[in-house]
């Protein structure tokens, strides 16, 4: 679309359209004079700073007579190309746009004609606007016009374009938008898609102004990260516009972009809308405590990820873990420390676990983790970053602290099972040989 800026030339172009065939009127009437030169002479110095073409159209002769083209000299001029020749250059379903154009025109239907086209020429499209008007030259009536050129791009451009069209076409059906955070500037940008969908004005913000229009405390967490050169590369976050009456949730996946002296220059991501999905699962059965799935939930995720699996649809790992030492804890310091360290070990790994992972509640200190999608090569890692988490993590109730760690264990499935519950048993196993190794340590099981 043609930018703002380019409008008001444009008006002045339509304008120029009728002082000239003005003009042609009073020296066809005889009625020229000196002020007459001087509205010529300011048509031409306004023609050169608006237009690019100026032209005129003899559908008698078929031809188009450029007057003036922008960087050429008048010695140059005028052009004449036969409009079958420009036409070849047009995109054939805007060919009939300017034909029409011209055919109204001619037949009087009406008095000025505005349209868009392009024009392409080797390598290099051409965006234009054109504006036109019918005159009498003598006895015969043509068409005048004035070009202007709003974009210019080759064939390589467009195709850059056209393909960030369709990416971004591709990531508002599927509910993902795009953001950056420039960490030198301090400032916030997402695709103008996330902004519509939130109802905030498109633009660059400060970090702050994002964090307030946003209504999402948890930008500043990113901040604190990459002070402490320690980003997770994923989060759930909770998204509350301003001025805007919805809740949203939000899976988001980044990457820093750093300089050669590993200094952050850039973060940039992708954010999903799991807002429904969220609802859904708010609405199933799960466990009144800890806000994490039942046990009834977790088995039947077990069956059917497990037919899943065995269809070739998809890869899983069961991770299996329980609080050490639990029952000290609820010796020592009572039952509703207990149940405080079991909520907040679930709240400590819901929010770094991605939206397709599933945590569950076993049964009194166990917990179960159904992930998808995971490599073996990295599963190892995915699990001992929430371990080192809960351990990291402080632990305080009614003025009380305690230190909490888990043993975790994994498991495949394999095409040899019958059952979920063999690799169910192998999980419970590998569990087992954490707390043998000392607790607070994650054992997988080939």
């Amino acid at each position: 679309m043609i930018e703002n800026r380019e409008q008001h030339l444009i008006r002045k172009i339509r304008s120029l359209c009728a002082q000239l065939e003005s003009e042609i009127d009073a020296k066809e009437n005889g009625q020229a004079n000196q002020q007459d030169t001087m509205g010529t002479i300011n048509y031409k110095e306004l023609l050169e700073m608006s237009a690019d073409y100026y032209w005129t159209f003899d559908p008698n002769a078929n031809m188009i007579q450029f007057l003036y083209i922008k960087g050429r000299t008048s010695q140059d001029m005028p052009v004449s190309v036969s409009y079958t020749t420009i036409l070849k250059a047009i995109p054939t379903d805007q060919q009939k746009v300017i034909s029409d154009a011209f055919l109204h025109l001619l037949q009087g239907e009406s008095k000025e004609e505005v349209f868009q086209f392009q024009r392409v020429h080797g390598d290099l499209t051409y965006e234009m606007e054109a504006s036109c008007r019918a005159f009498m030259d003598g006895q015969i009536k043509k068409v005048m016009g004035i070009c202007k050129l709003y974009n210019k791009y080759s064939r390589s451009q467009r195709q850059t374009v056209q393909e960030e069209e369709k990416f971004n076409v591709l990531m508002s059906l599927s509910n993902m938008f795009i953001w950056e955070y420039d960490v030198k500037e301090d400032t916030f940008l997402a695709n103008a898609s996330l902004f519509h969908k939130l109802k905030i004005d498109e633009g660059t913000y400060s970090f702050e102004e994002a964090v307030d229009l946003l209504g999402m405390p948890k930008l500043n967490d990113l901040k604190q990260h990459i002070m402490d050169d320690n980003l997770t590369g994923h989060a759930i976050v909770h998204v509350k516009p301003k001025g805007n009456p919805m809740d949203y949730i939000f899976e988001t996946n980044y990457k820093p972009i750093k300089d050669k002296h590993g200094r952050y220059q850039m973060i940039i991501g992708t954010m999903e809308d799991i807002t429904e999905k969220e609802i859904l699962k708010t609405n199933a059965s799960k466990d009144p405590l800890t806000n994490s799935y039942n046990r009834r939930t977790a088995d039947m995720t077990l069956h059917s990820s497990f037919e899943k699996f065995m269809n070739g649809e998809d890869f899983y790992t069961l991770i299996f873990f329980d609080i050490d030492n639990f029952k000290s804890i609820n010796d020592s310091y009572g039952h509703d420390m207990g149940d405080y360290v079991l909520r907040h070990v679930c709240e400590v790994i819901t929010k770094e676990i991605r939206n397709s992972d599933m945590l569950c509640r076993w049964g009194g200190d166990e917990f179960l983790l159904i992930c998808t999608g995971i490599s073996k090569e990295n599963i190892y890692a995915y699990i001992d970053r929430l371990r080192k988490l809960i351990d990291n993590t402080e632990f305080a109730f009614n003025k009380e602290k305690v230190h909490v760690t888990v043993s975790m264990g994994a498991a495949y499935y394999y095409h040899s099972d019958v059952t979920f519950d063999q690799a169910m048993k192998r999980a419970d196993r590998s569990v087992y040989k954490s707390k043998l190794a000392g607790r607070n340590k994650v054992c997988i099981l080939k």
